[in-house]
Order: C-alpha cells, then sequence, then structure tokens
C-alpha cells in the first residue's frame, strides 16, 4: 500500500459527483456486492474508499465542449490518483468516452465500466435498447462492445426523447413517483416492442429502479460495483482473510 494507510489493505478511489443523484445509489450497491461477494457483516469487513465528488461540465440544455470536459475529469483523476488509491473507478458512463486517454495518464488502474456491462449482459439476450443520455448514445461505445458480442444496440430517436424528458425531470424535482411513472411506462413500452431487455447506462437512472420491472435490465452502475469490489478482492492481502 503506497499512500498514508496502515492497515495493509487496499484503498478504492471513486470520481464520483458526475451525475447529480448517482453517488449515493453507487455506494449502496459496493456495500450489496461486498456482502454478496464476500459475505461482509462487520463494519471492518468493507473497504477503505475515498470519494471525491467532482462535478463536471455536463449539460443538458447546451452543446458540451468535449475538450473542457475531459479536462475536468482528468483534473479529478489525478487529485484521486494523490490521495493514494490503489485503483480507480468512474461510475458515469458519459466519462468513458475518453477512456483510453484518461486510463492512460494515471499510474493506477481505471476500471472499465463499458467492459464490466458489456460482459453482464445474458446469454441469449439478441435486442437490447439503450437507456443513456444522449452524450452516451452518441459516444458509441456501448455499441461496439456489444456488437462483438453480436447483440444488436437499440437506440432510437423516440425512445432517446422519453429518456431525455426522465432525465430533466430527476434533476428538476425532488418527488420521484412522477418520472418513476414515465420509467416504468417507457419499460413496458419496451417489452410490448419485442425487446429483451433494457441497458441502464446512466448512473442517474439508478435512483428510479423497482422491484419487479416490466423489463429484464443489465444496470450499468451495478456492474461496475460488482467489478470494483471483485477488484478489491483480487488486490487484498490473503492474509486479511
Amino acid at each position: 500500500m503506497s499512500g498514508p494507510y496502515k492497515d495493509g489493505r487496499p484503498v478504492i478511489g471513486l470520481l464520483a459527483g458526475m451525475g447529480v443523484r448517482s453517488t449515493a445509489p453507487f455506494l449502496d450497491l459496493i456495500v450489496e456486492e461486498c456482502q454478496r461477494q464476500y459475505g461482509a457483516r462487520q463494519e471492518m469487513d468493507y473497504p477503505h474508499m475515498i470519494v471525491f465528488s467532482w462535478p463536471t461540465p455536463f449539460y443538458f440544455d447546451r452543446p458540451i465542449d468535449p475538450d473542457a470536459l475531459r479536462e475536468s475529469i482528468t483534473i479529478g483523476l489525478s487529485w484521486l490518483e494523490g490521495t493514494g488509491v490503489d485503483f480507480m473507478a468512474m461510475p458515469c458512463n458519459s466519462a468513458h468516452a475518453y477512456f483510453d486517454e484518461l486510463a492512460a495518464g494515471v499510474g493506477v488502474p481505471l476500471l472499465s465500466m463499458i467492459d464490466a456491462t458489456a460482459g453482464d449482459v445474458p446469454d441469449g439476450v439478441s435486442r437490447l435498447a439503450l437507456l443513456a443520455t444522449r452524450t452516451t448514445r452518441d459516444a458509441g461505445f456501448y455499441h461496439r462492445a456489444l456488437a462483438a458480442r453480436g447483440i444488436e444496440l437499440v437506440v432510437d430517436e423516440a425512445i432517446q426523447l422519453r429518456i431525455d424528458s426522465v432525465l430533466e425531470e430527476i434533476r428538476r424535482v425532488s418527488d420521484m413517483a412522477a418520472p418513476r411513472g414515465r420509467w416504468e411506462e417507457l419499460l413496458q413500452d419496451l417489452a410490448d416492442d419485442g425487446m429483451d431487455a433494457g441497458l441502464i447506462a446512466c448512473t442517474d437512472l439508478n435512483v428510479l429502479l423497482g422491484s419487479p420491472e416490466p423489463l429484464p435490465l443489465v444496470d450499468g452502475t451495478r456492474s461496475l460495483a460488482r467489478l470494483v469490489v471483485q477488484t478489491w478482492l483480487e488486490m487484498r492481502d490473503p492474509a486479511e482473510g
């Protein structure tokens, strides 16, 4: 362990805040994954984490400056790496448009949300609806990752307009009842249209999730949480148990 920490366990670095309602649900998923993957129960069973909430210049009502966004994320990762973390993750799909460049610019491993999510799409899924921001849709990284598995990623404009509206409402209201209702209607319509599943590729959408959903879902946020805990376990000293 290279940082100022004394107990020998690896420290997770999370560049968060890139999605106004995304950080707390992601931390909850990490807790759930610790319980699922290695039976964490006591407080000391859980990993050390440094969470840097780093809002970035990402907009829904105006064009995004990709250079400014990339520079902001680069600064955030550099700051987080400087705290002595052993590896990092970004619970933000859109930030992965610059993943290769960002990963090359840091000295500790940066986990890929895209690889984790694409690997979690079940066998037998052939038509998958992309539920994401326009920025993520237009970047095309999920298209490329899933094309390798022969999966058709459906991203038509009618779906996107409805997602845009839901995301805008999430950022505007504190009561999630209305956007959750519209979300469930969208999922039901996708199921009726013959989609095999939906891919949640925006961390802000996690605040709307319920059980059961009208359509099977692959959740990119949960996939990244799984990979974070898996990586922590692999890096941990075996003597820790």
